[in-house]
């Protein structure tokens, strides 16, 4: 959800805390606290990440262009809006320099705008994608949280959407495979039948 890790902020991780070892009974219970928490912190976080995105992108990157390397090694989460912004900026900056290194031969006064309107882009399409793909932004959140549940109750669980599921099923034929074995208790002892 935030591999980044400039979306969610110090504060919010503090919200979400207690949910920790209360995941278990909200699943148990068919409760949503946790899913309608994280729902809201998040749509706010996209919302005010896709703002930033469009005011970093208007401040020119000087020349030359010297990399401090702090805030996106910083792996914690942000302590505040400008933190987010730092990092957030600091990750477009690496994309722009990446496509900056490439085209220099025409001059940086020329290439620098095309480039970090590029980037700005390429970001803005990421954030829309989250928000406006198959069910939004919670359809996702829910299916990272299913997802979630299912990978931390067995590992080797994987929770398919409808769309996956109909997917992984073409992919096959249609065709039913069975691995493992079925067994019953009879009066005799234990039946175990082989596939």
């Amino acid at each position: 959800m935030d591999a980044e890790h400039f979306l969610f902020l110090r504060k919010d991780l503090i919200r979400l805390e207690p949910f920790r070892p209360q995941l278990n009974q909200q699943v148990m219970k068919e409760r949503t606290d946790l899913l309608d928490l994280v729902i809201g912190i998040y749509k706010v976080r996209i919302r005010q990440a896709d703002s930033l995105v469009t005011l970093i992108s208007e401040i020119p990157v000087k020349q030359p262009y010297s990399y401090k390397g702090n805030a996106i090694e910083d792996m914690s989460a942000p302590q505040n809006l400008a933190q987010m912004s730092s990092k957030l900026g600091a990750l477009m900056r690496e994309g722009e320099m990446a496509y900056l290194q490439r085209d220099l031969d025409s001059g940086w006064k020329d290439t620098e705008p095309k480039e970090r309107r590029r980037v700005r882009d390429i970001v803005r399409r990421s954030i829309q994608g989250l928000t406006q793909g198959h069910g939004g932004l919670q359809g996702m959140l829910e299916l990272l949280y299913c997802n979630a549940l299912a990978s931390g109750s067995d590992p080797h669980t994987e929770f398919f959407s409808n769309t996956l599921k109909e997917q992984f099923e073409g992919a096959f034929g249609g065709k039913r495979f069975i691995f493992g074995f079925a067994q019953k208790e009879q009066a005799s002892g234990v039946f175990v039948k082989m596939p």
